[in-house]
């Protein structure tokens, strides 16, 4: 799974975080790509959560394009948690690209 954006309230990663934590059970595993510089505090509070996790859940930082585009072919599926969002980038990459997207109303 992959879930791309600033690493922010607003984004909802502590949202996607809590039903992770509902699926224990199921195999999978999360990348967080996305810039921690927007809510330094709430990135912080993220990246301490996911450290539960293990190697399931990699927070990543921004990615160089090359390296997000791969991030994008090998996931299964696009996660979006976002609390707002204005457009949506992330969502139609991954649209663009025939992955499929679970996004928060």
């Amino acid at each position: 799974w992959l879930c791309v954006g600033a690493v922010a309230a607003h984004k909802g990663q502590d949202l996607l975080l809590d039903a992770l934590n509902d699926v224990r059970d199921l195999r999978w595993t999360c990348t967080f790509a996305g810039s921690r510089d927007v809510d330094p505090a709430f990135a912080e509070r993220a990246s301490a959560r996911a450290i539960a996790f293990g190697p399931r859940v990699r927070m990543t930082g921004v990615l160089r394009p090359g390296a997000l585009a791969r991030a994008y072919r090998s996931a299964g599926l696009l996660v979006a948690p976002s609390r707002t969002e204005s457009f949506g980038m992330a969502i139609a990459d991954a649209q663009r690209r025939g992955l499929p997207v679970i996004a928060a109303a």
